[in-house]
């Protein structure tokens, strides 16, 4: 099998049958007493194993079903592969009671260490952040769009040093010190930025009813299509993730519906501050969603797949964009629900907002 977050599998898939007597074919593994994987489809009728074709009280389709089942397989062989690899990465570890140590990354790679180190001198403007974090790249990517000069502090989300905690008593990320102003926030951060009025703005100028349009949808975003990312990784059980995965295409539809008909972007050729916004999740469908969770790709030709196609295109959004590894590695905690992976993690899992 082929289309795992680029990784190369040889394993055989097949479905399960009744007939008990039909032989495994000629070089199956299963012939040498090896490992091989199938998948039981259920058609929509209470999960009955019945091939009458009459549908039930499933939900979903049985194409929804085949995709969630097929990649609870995928995400086993993928984990198997990552255990394999060796990471020329920096990275600490972490525990809790009843886990093993696991790595998490603690510095940029890719295209965003480029960026880091090319803002690494002091500036009178300072963002503090975490490479996997992305609230964090909301704010980054603002600040390249717009040109500030400013400096890029990584901070161990875990470690919460001083100098965070200085600017943000929570030990949140991001967190941004101007002099001797300090604020955090990323929703808060971005609106900051664009009173500066440095740079070419993110939100429209002179047009206070599209302003407020923007500002509307980027709230829609963070009640709707943020919390509904993280339910989905971090369900368990997969009917809630098939139902989660229906909430969030739902959204995105709706929102689809409030843009500009033609984009690329939301309000047209131009990344804005709804697009920033989104942009860090939008980056993570493919990172992250797929690999764990079978996210699928945009329908060829959609209004969407314009969308999520220049997001990923754009430059200010690929300088704030670590290699895929990394977001790999660092949303396994959540994928698995483990305990205490973070603020957010806890919030959805009691029901709660965003922190």
């Amino acid at each position: 099998m082929e289309g795992v977050s680029g990784f190369n599998y040889n394993h055989q898939f097949g479905m399960l049958t009744p007939n008990l007597n039909v032989l495994l074919p000629e070089g199956h593994p299963g012939l040498q007493g090896q490992r091989f994987f199938t998948i039981q489809r259920v058609n929509g009728n209470g999960a009955n194993g019945k091939n009458d074709g009459v549908g039930g009280g499933h939900r979903h389709t049985l194409e929804e079903s085949d995709r969630v089942k097929k990649n609870s397989v995928q995400r086993f062989l993928l984990k198997e592969a990552r255990q394999e690899r060796k990471k020329a990465v920096p990275t600490r570890t972490m525990s809790t009671q009843n886990q093993p140590q696991k790595s998490y990354h603690t510095k940029a790679t890719g295209l965003a260490a480029e960026t880091v180190a090319d803002h690494s001198a002091d500036n009178d403007l300072k963002l503090f952040g975490s490479c996997f974090c992305p609230f964090v790249q909301r704010v980054w990517i603002a600040l390249q769009f717009k040109g500030i000069p400013y400096q890029y502090i990584e901070v161990d989300p875990y470690k919460k040093p001083k100098s965070l905690l200085e600017v943000n008593p929570r030990g949140l990320v991001p967190a941004l010190r101007h002099g001797d102003w300090s604020s955090h926030e990323s929703t808060v951060l971005l609106e900051y930025l664009e009173d500066l009025n440095a740079g070419p703005p993110l939100l429209p100028p002179g047009d206070p009813k599209l302003r407020a349009h923007c500002r509307l949808w980027a709230d829609y975003v963070n009640r709707h299509i943020v919390p509904t990312f993280y339910r989905i990784l971090q369900a368990q059980d997969q009917e809630k993730q098939i139902s989660h995965a229906e909430e969030l295409r739902d959204s995105f539809n709706t929102l689809i519906g409030a843009a500009h008909a033609e984009g690329p972007f939301f309000l047209g050729d131009k990344l804005s501050f709804v697009d920033v916004q989104i942009a860090p999740w939008i980056i993570r469908l493919r990172r992250v969603l797929e690999p764990y969770r079978g996210w699928p790709e945009p329908e060829a030709g959609s209004r969407w797949g314009a969308w999520v196609d220049a997001i990923e295109k754009d430059p200010h959004v690929a300088a704030t964009t670590s290699d895929d590894d990394l977001y790999l590695d660092s949303y396994e905690r959540y994928a698995e629900n483990r305990p205490n992976t973070s603020q957010l993690a806890n919030a959805i899992n009691s029901g709660r907002g965003l922190p």
